[in-house]
């Protein structure tokens, strides 16, 4: 059976939908594409999974925005299937050419060769692209966000713009495109860029001394659905298997919670008090009130539903922070306090 390639697999997300293809679901073989200067991480990181996981995962070096680097990977490994994850990925991210150049144009470069591919396989390589629920702007807890909803382009940042020019450009790839559009997803291992992981790294560290006990946070009124990354990569793997081509579908909870509300939970979770103090930097120039989502479509194309409730996947997010900080950052390879 021809592999499944994962394009940017050395990432939070990439990492942990290796886990569960290969742990977790013994049909699947991998081919793990990521930056050539991630490759002796990777190597590491895949040194402490057992012989058997191993033997079904081979690293290739893939810069996506490198189109004959693209087609050499397409080739050799001729997956039956492709998840694409390669992207710049923080909604923060300022530089628009580069977002759009990675998000946008790549992903154009990478159809065009999982096309070619498809026609010399005689069968669609179905590629998977990761869009965001914050394409349709604010929605209301009454009423979630569904796949038919109109998008929000140009008021929430060169991230969101550029995975809705993405979807423009795929729909003229629905004969082999599946789109996710995924809420904000969290867990272990996720870099601190984003603000779970940034408050629980705080609070690591508060407790070991290094900080003093004040976490700076940026706008903490925002409803967000917040899912575990193990929860996302399940739905992803089920859209590999089970989705219509040419279809959209919400990864999503339908169970929005305020960042306060979050941040509450994790300060519960730790013996040493702490305050809450805003910091400028950490706020957006458009933040969206409220992203919720409808995961009915997902759900009745896959069976797929959450499973991880939130104090689960807070939990498990302080844990790995609590006995990491003297770890180096597996995706940076540098040490992650």
């Amino acid at each position: 059976m021809n592999p499944i390639l994962i394009t940017g697999a050395f990432g939070f997300v990439g990492r942990h939908l290796i886990t569960r293809l290969l742990r977790e679901s013994s049909h699947h073989n991998v081919v793990a594409a990521a930056l050539p200067c991630e490759l002796q991480a990777a190597a590491e990181w895949t040194s402490a999974l057992s012989p058997m996981v191993q033997s079904r995962l081979v690293w290739q070096a893939l810069d996506i925005n490198n189109p004959e680097m693209v087609r050499a990977v397409l080739s050799a490994s001729k997956p039956c299937a492709i998840v694409h994850l390669a992207a710049r990925a923080s909604g923060a991210d300022p530089d628009r050419e580069a977002v759009h150049r990675t998000n946008v144009v790549a992903v154009g470069m990478l159809l065009q060769e999982a096309r070619g591919l498809s026609e010399y396989l005689g069968s669609p390589v179905k590629t998977l692209l990761i869009s965001t629920g914050y394409a349709y702007g604010s929605s209301s807890i009454a009423r979630p966000s569904v796949e038919s909803d109109p998008l929000e382009h140009g008021r929430y940042g060169p991230y969101t713009d550029s995975k809705i020019e993405m979807e423009r450009l795929a729909a003229e790839f629905k004969d082999i495109v599946v789109i996710a559009r995924s809420f904000s997803h969290t867990g272990p291992e996720q870099t601190p860029v984003f603000a779970v992981p940034s408050f629980a790294r705080q609070i690591a560290m508060i407790e070991r001394g290094m900080l003093e006990p004040d976490i700076r946070v940026g706008n903490l009124a925002p409803l967000r659905d917040m899912l575990d990354v193990r929860d996302v990569v399940r739905a992803y793997e089920l859209l590999i298997e089970r989705s219509a081509l040419g279809e959209t579908y919400n990864v999503s909870s339908s169970q929005p919670l305020s960042m306060r509300d979050i941040l509450d939970k994790l300060r519960a979770m730790s013996s040493v008090p702490t305050t809450v103090s805003p910091d400028p930097d950490r706020f957006r120039p458009a933040d969206i009130e409220c992203s919720t989502g409808s995961y009915r479509k997902l759900q009745l194309a896959t069976g797929w539903q959450p499973t991880y409730d939130i104090d689960t996947t807070l939990a498990d997010t302080l844990a790995w922070w609590q006995s990491s900080l003297d770890i180096p950052d597996p995706a940076k390879g540098i040490p992650a306090s």
